[in-house]
């Protein structure tokens, strides 16, 4: 399958549901990954997939599970910094 740029996955963010199953067009604009990128994932299994036919899809709670992997997360304590100001 040849790599769709941006321009060529827009049609499809009105699909996106983020209930059940994502094709792959749909699984590139929810996780906002390249499709060429999204593939190469699938292909590697760092994200895991099911092939009903020629076509590949993704759970929508496999892509959460693979992004909550890049959570950025605060190193300074809020609470401590919000402190120092008073």
């Amino acid at each position: 399958m040849p790599y769709l740029s941006r321009k060529q996955l827009e049609p499809y963010r009105a699909t996106v549901t983020g209930i059940g199953w994502a094709n792959e067009k749909q699984a590139a604009l929810y996780t906002g990954l390249a499709h060429r990128d999204l593939c190469t994932l699938l292909e590697s299994g760092e994200i895991k997939f099911s092939r009903i036919g020629r076509k590949r899809r993704v759970r929508y709670s496999e892509l959460d599970r693979f992004m909550a992997g890049f959570e950025v997360r605060p190193e300074i304590d809020v609470d401590e910094l919000l402190e120092g100001l008073h």
